[in-house]
């Protein structure tokens, strides 16, 4: 694993490249009580062929509606209750972010970690 620290102002950012290829990157300010977290899949709407085009923004819909373990009612209060969960598409990336007091960044990388990986595309989940 290759780890790399950089320090910028304030801020000291830290990469991590895990063995099954996922980066991992840190951002860092001790004067800050504040977290932001991104989880993003490098894949956007320019890597859709044209007859698929909205399939990425579609998935970024129901990455978000529920998981094999989290109904959608549940999931819901689950992004409520920490101060900020969202997610977007660009033509580079599919990300989901969250935001909040540094107590509740395990609870967000938990969350987002199910909504990335805990996923059922059976139709029986809709």
């Amino acid at each position: 694993m290759s780890r790399r620290a950089v320090s910028l102002g304030y801020y000291r950012y830290y990469r991590r490249n895990l063995p099954n290829g996922v980066r991992v990157v840190v951002v860092y300010n001790p004067h800050i009580a504040s977290f932001r977290l991104t989880v993003a899949a490098l894949r956007g709407s320019m890597h859709q062929p044209v007859n698929h085009v909205g399939d990425v923004h579609l998935l970024e819909h129901l990455l978000c509606h529920s998981t094999r373990s989290l109904s959608s009612a549940k999931l819901a209060t689950r992004k409520d209750a920490l101060y900020g969960l969202n997610a977007y598409t660009t033509a580079d990336l599919l990300a989901i972010h969250a935001s909040g007091a540094n107590s509740d960044a395990p609870r967000a990388l938990s969350l987002i970690s199910k909504m990335f990986l805990d996923q059922d595309f059976s139709n029986t989940a809709f």
